[in-house]
Order: C-alpha cells, then structure tokens, then sequence
C-alpha cells in the first residue's frame, strides 16, 4: 500500500502532482480508448498538443487540491486557496498571452479552450477525479475496511438534467452477474440513492464512464459515495455477522504500469511516446 494509504488529503494531492503530462491531438473518444491504468496516470485534455497549457493546468490543479502554498522543501502545503473563478481567470492569462483563438463558430463552446463550459469541465473533473481518489486510498486502510466496509451512490449536488443512474447500476449488475458482484438492484432506473454495494466490488468500476473504481463516475454526474457501517451492511444483507472486511486494493501511481494496449487512436502514438514505451507489444509507463 502506499505509504499515504490513511491521509485523503496526501492521497489526492498524489495524484495531480505525480500526473505525467500527455498532449495529444486525440479528441475525448480517442482518449476514451486508453486503458484507464493509463489515463488514471495521465494528466490531459482532449486536442491540447501545448505542454506548456498542460504545466499551467497541472500547477494550477495543485495550487486547487493543496490550499496553494509551499514549504522552504517546496513540498505543497495548506495556503491560498485556487477556486474555480481563479483557475478560470489564470488559465485565460496564459491563452491571452500565447495569442490563442478559438475556431471560428466555436466561441464558447466545450471545443473553446477559454470558454467558461470548457475550463469548468477541466477544473471540476480533475479536482474531484484527485479528490475521489484520496477518499479511495484513505478508505482502504484495513480498519477502515472493517468499520465501513460498504458503501452508497447517492446524489451529492442538485442537476437540472440527470441521467439514469439508477438504470446505469442495474444495467451494471446484469452485465457482472449477481454471483460476481454485492451491489443490491434499485428499482426505479432514476433512483439517485439506495445504491449499495461492497467497498472494491467491480460494480464501482462498472458504473463508471472512466473506468475507475471511484467517483465521478462520469463528467458532471453530481453522484458521489458515502461510508456504510458494518451493522448497517448487515442489515442489508451485504456481511453476515463475522464476516471479513473486503481486502484493501493496493492501487498506487507510476509503479512500473505495465497494460497492453491492442490499438490506438490518431493522436495518440506520438503522444504516447513521451509518456512511455512498447517493449513487445506491451506499454510501460515513464516512472
């Protein structure tokens, strides 16, 4: 397990600051294509070729997850908070100052770098994917695991469209099979709570439009999870009394990945080639 395996905080701070950068030509489908082991490892945004855009936005996510400040070891400590308007406004000083300008007829749209629908996707998927990811860590700690060792999908923040999520998770189990996974029906596909199942149950994996065991499970879904107690499990009929906790996942970051990659996307094979390399077929990451 990693050693900040408790800390939520060091955890989430972890995954933006050790990102490696991928500029790439791939639009969000080719980027889609990746396995998740690598993306989890890969800080991006879809048809951004410049690093330098990728250094800013990566300092800028940091300044967000950390508070800001620094200590004289330069390690990022608890200090001036980059909220959404600030990550905004600094992200545009830089576009301003390398003279971009978005394609005629796409002013602010997604495909507008400087657009506020563009950078509020950037900014909220990318804090919440580190913020998810610290919760993650922090919740495999094995005692953690005993005293919550399930745990819920339910609505977090209020949209004005809201996708099926209920539909989506029993979709998922159809698709495991109900001897492959905890995860308990719901009976409305609109159901935004009463979604439970086992922490590290492939369900959470399923569920989610990146792959990744932990939320968001898609852009903007507003789902989020939340801890279930041992006797609250048990009612449910996930543990039976005196039943082993799930074993801890021991996820970590740029530990030698190793993933097979069958094809790739326009883009992608120069951008790829910075970020690591095919050694019979098979990609390992840049430690």
């Amino acid at each position: 397990m990693p050693a900040f395996s408790t800390d939520p905080f060091r955890a989430a701070l972890e995954r933006i600051s050790k990102q490696s950068l991928l500029p790439t030509s791939a639009g969000t489908y080719g980027l889609s294509t990746l396995p998740a082991d690598v993306r989890e490892r890969a800080l991006f945004a879809a048809r951004v070729t410049d690093v330098d855009f990728l250094k800013q936005l990566q300092d800028l996510l940091t300044g967000s997850v950390s508070g800001g400040g620094r200590d004289k070891q330069g390690n990022y400590i608890a200090g001036s908070y980059v909220n959404q308007p600030k990550f905004r406004e600094q992200m545009r000083d830089y576009l301003k100052s390398v003279s971009y300008e978005p394609v005629e007829g796409q002013e602010g749209t997604l495909k507008d770098l400087s657009s506020d629908s563009r950078l509020d996707v950037i900014y909220k998927t990318n804090v919440e994917m580190a913020q998810g990811y610290g919760a993650y860590i922090a919740q495999q700690d094995p005692d953690s695991l005993d005293a919550f060792p399930a745990q819920e999908l339910y609505r977090q923040e209020d949209r004005i469209q809201r996708r099926p999520w209920g539909g989506r998770w029993n979709e998922a189990i159809q698709m495991l099979g109900m001897d492959n996974t905890s995860a308990l029906p719901v009976d409305s596909p609109y159901a935004e709570s009463g979604m439970f199942a086992l922490v590290n149950d492939p369900i959470w994996t399923a569920i989610s439009r990146f792959g990744l065991p932990y939320p968001p499970f898609d852009f903007g879904s507003g789902m989020w999870v939340r801890d279930v107690s041992r006797l609250q499990a048990q009612e449910l009929g996930l543990l039976k009394p005196g039943d082993p906790a799930p074993d801890p996942d021991k996820r970590g970051l740029n530990d030698d990945l190793q993933v097979e990659i069958p094809g790739l996307a326009i883009g992608l094979q120069d951008a790829l080639s910075e970020f690591g390399r095919f050694v019979d077929g098979v990609f390992h990451i840049n430690p």
